[in-house]
Formats: C-alpha cells, structure tokens, sequence
C-alpha cells in the first residue's frame, strides 16, 4: 500500500529547487511535452488574420522570386 503526502505548489517549487540539473531538466521536458498542444492552440489562435490574402501572399512570393532571378542574372553578367 502506497502512502501519499498531498504537496501545495510551492512545496513542489521547493523540491525541485533541490534536484540535480538532469532531473530539472527531465521535469522540464515532461512539462513542455504534456503542455505542448495547449501552447499550439493558443499560437495558431493568435497567429489567426484575415488581413493577407492567398494573392496577396502569391503577388509577395513572385516579387521576391523576381527579385533574386535579376540579382542572379546580375552577378553572372559581372
């Protein structure tokens, strides 16, 4: 049979302020994958506009394709 203590988180802060680097960064690992889609979620949340267009984005892509053929083209005259 198990015996568990029940921890307030500043308890917990207090344990791991004495672990050994490689735990704290085990612990850190384990956070930031159970934590992972949560944080994704709230990135492409906030990532979400309506402000650029798909031709927008297309017209942007020609122009810098142009722009590095004739800097190309350039330097090959030279």
């Amino acid at each position: 049979m198990e015996n568990t203590v029940p921890l307030n988180f500043e308890q917990i802060k207090k344990l791991i302020i004495n672990f050994e680097l490689e735990k704290k960064i085990e612990i850190i690992k384990m956070l930031e994958n159970d934590t992972f889609p949560d944080r994704f979620a709230r990135f492409l949340e906030q990532m979400k506009t309506d402000e650029i267009t798909f031709d927008e984005i297309t017209s942007e892509v020609e122009f810098v394709r142009e722009k590095r053929y004739e800097e190309k083209k350039n330097k090959n005259c030279n």
